[in-house]
């Protein structure tokens, strides 16, 4: 994950899940893998 996107996700909590989605496209990553990666860092 690139600084700039966990920056952009520390700072707007709110919109955790239009970011994730963005992520998802950007990456076409696989949704249950990013979100387990988020609640490891973000310490549950």
């Amino acid at each position: 994950m690139s600084k700039r996107i966990k920056a952009l996700i520390k700072r707007d909590d709110n919109c955790l899940v239009l970011i994730l989605i963005k992520i998802n496209r950007m990456y076409q990553l696989d949704v249950v893998r990013t979100l387990k990666y988020f609640k490891i860092n973000k310490g549950n």
